[in-house]
């Protein structure tokens, strides 16, 4: 019964951000993720993954006005991993907590549109597609790669036009499929503490034969 309730309970899409020691972006940044779940369509959470702050980062979730409650629970939940271990520690631990079909990892610094979630979810109904890049202001978002002499060489390109093929979801502004995303096993630790695990999780996904793109319309 009790999973049955989870079940029943459970959100259409997780929002994960990965944070550590930097109050200050939560402080800026959390209201618009917010406000962005509350306008997205389907039930949202929202999952803090902190990587054991000493800052005051739970207790400011814990007071703060965030704990708005949905028929399915607390929109804001912390996840943590077992000890202070780095992004992909956080982020796995994050997603591994996450109850809905899609979650959508964010870095702390990132403050998205209020509309940044609708132009995402429809490329999942597609049963082929792991991830979606979402449009980074400024930088880009979309990512061409090569191999040249033995090595991976990668090119970014601001492209706000049409949706289309990435070689890699960013790790700190993406949707991605949790039960792919799980049958991976998420971030690779060998990568620990960050930097390179979206680009090996993304092409993992290629080799199975799932699809990763960039839209962007989502910024």
């Amino acid at each position: 019964p009790d999973t049955h309730s989870r079940a029943v309970n459970a959100p259409d899409g997780s929002v994960v951000v990965v944070t550590w020691n930097v109050l200050g972006h939560l402080r800026a940044n959390l209201p618009a993720v917010l406000e962005s779940i509350r306008r997205a369509p389907g039930a949202w959470e929202v999952i803090v993954a902190d990587d054991c702050s000493t800052d005051g980062t739970e207790d400011w979730i814990v007071g703060a006005d965030l704990q708005v409650r949905p028929p399915s629970g607390p929109v804001v939940r912390i996840a943590q991993p077992s000890e202070h271990g780095g992004f992909i520690a956080a982020a796995n631990a994050g997603v591994a907590a996450a109850r809905g079909r899609v979650v959508v990892l964010l870095n702390n610094d990132a403050c998205p549109e209020v509309d940044f979630l609708s132009p995402l979810l429809p490329h999942f109904n597609d049963a082929s597609v792991f991830a979606m890049s979402c449009r980074q202001m400024p930088g880009g978002g979309l990512c061409a790669g090569r191999f040249h002499m033995g090595f991976l060489r990668i090119r970014w390109n601001d492209d706000g036009g049409a949706a289309a093929p990435t070689l890699y979801a960013d790790g700190g502004a993406a949707a991605f499929d949790v039960s792919k995303w799980r049958a991976l096993g998420g971030f690779d630790p060998m990568f620990s503490p960050g930097y390179g695990e979206d680009l090996d999780l993304s092409y993992r996904a290629w080799k199975r034969g799932w699809r990763v793109g960039f839209e962007p319309a989502s910024v």
